[in-house]
């Protein structure tokens, strides 16, 4: 679908704030601290756009519907094939391979071998993995079921926005509700089998995998999926900065001239 020809874009807003403050009407002639003077001020303009102050009156912001949109998951049914040797935590599958999902990420994923279940805190490669207790043990060929606990969700969630349901072919199925990580812990304590999903927690990835990633944010389901369940939910999002690679602001046309005056006004 083409963009509308209305629509404000990347370009417009440097063409305008740099005949404002005097720059050259072409931003190709610009200096490199011009450029990233002008970025700085696109930036506060639609934080300011996206993030408005309260009008007069009220006692919270408009929220813009653009900034929720709905999206789908789907859980992971948990993987029986194949079977294990364990030696001291070390994981070895013959007949299969562990699952990508399965990362350096601990707790994403857990174990249930002889009887027990056990987080599981690397992989090593797509037929080893290392539990978190490396006093764990279980001769070759054993049964296991690898069952996933955490989801990373979209890089630009910022906190769910209601309910998750499970998409039509699960009509059938009431809605799942949001609990407590704590709440979450406790009835695993007292249940830990897997099955369809009831409640749900949000928490925050306490792991930051580089200095230029921001907060991210995983999902947990109490019990555990058993199956794969497609689930839609809406979300707030965090939106991005416009750029060269990427020259159209959220909102669309309808917006184009509140986020030009946002830029002159800044």
């Amino acid at each position: 679908m083409a963009e509308s020809s209305l629509s404000i874009k990347y370009a417009d807003l440097q063409r305008e704030i740099g005949m404002e403050v005097g720059y050259d009407r072409n931003p190709s002639n610009w200096t490199a601290q011009q450029t990233a003077d002008v970025d700085h001020i696109i930036k506060q303009a639609l934080r300011s756009v996206y993030r408005p102050a309260p009008i007069p009156g009220a006692t919270v912001s408009h929220e813009w519907s653009f900034l929720r949109p709905v999206t789908t998951i789907t859980t992971t049914a948990p993987q029986t094939a194949g079977t294990v040797t364990v030696s001291s935590g070390v994981v070895t599958l013959a007949g299969s391979t562990w699952p990508s999902y399965v990362t350096d990420d601990a707790t994403q994923a857990e174990l249930v071998v002889g009887g027990s279940t056990y987080p599981v805190g690397s992989r090593q490669s797509s037929t080893q993995i290392t539990l978190l207790d490396t006093t764990v043990t279980a001769a070759a060929g054993s049964s296991y079921t690898l069952r996933r606990v955490w989801y990373l969700l979209h890089d630009d969630f910022a906190g769910i926005n209601g309910p998750i349901t499970y998409d039509s072919d699960f009509t059938r199925y009431q809605g799942i509700e949001e609990r407590s990580e704590a709440d979450i812990r406790v009835a695993r304590q007292n249940d830990n089998t897997a099955n369809k999903p009831f409640y749900f927690a949000i928490v925050p990835k306490a792991e930051v995998e580089s200095t230029t990633e921001g907060q991210r944010w995983r999902l947990t389901f109490h019990p555990i999926p058993d199956a794969a369940y497609v689930l839609r939910y809406r979300y707030n999002r965090s939106p991005e900065t416009i750029s060269s690679s990427n020259p159209y602001p959220l909102g669309g046309e309808v917006l184009g001239e509140v986020i030009l005056s946002a830029c002159l006004w800044e």
